[in-house]
């Protein structure tokens, strides 16, 4: 159903209400759980921890993971489909083009 379809069934404003309107107002509760839900998904690759580690650093290895594990453009082709394949080494999937970079991250070119 996926996470819109979840919060429309929350918010008691989906097509499976009788008497929904899509102009009213959201009540503080709903809010509150829409809220939760989207915090939560944003979380969910540091929810395998638990209570372990600490907050902090929880939160700076949930960024760093996410840089690390998105999309890039190629420097060579100019597609968004390079991935990490190790520490430093990125291959785009579309020119199938190896190349060596940053450790999480791929830089964008400055322009001069």
């Amino acid at each position: 159903m996926g996470l819109w379809g979840n919060l429309a069934i929350l918010s008691g404003l989906g097509p499976d209400d009788p008497g929904s309107n899509p102009g009213n107002p959201i009540t503080k509760k709903q809010n509150f759980l829409i809220k939760k839900m989207v915090a939560d998904k944003k979380k969910a690759s540091i929810k395998r921890f638990g209570p372990r580690y600490g907050r902090t650093n929880k939160h700076k290895y949930a960024k760093i993971e996410a840089m690390q594990k998105s999309k890039y453009k190629c420097p060579y082709c100019n597609h968004l489909n390079v991935k990490r394949e190790s520490l430093g080494i990125w291959e785009c999937n579309t020119c199938n083009s190896k190349f060596a970079s940053k450790a999480y991250m791929v830089p964008k070119k400055r322009q001069a």
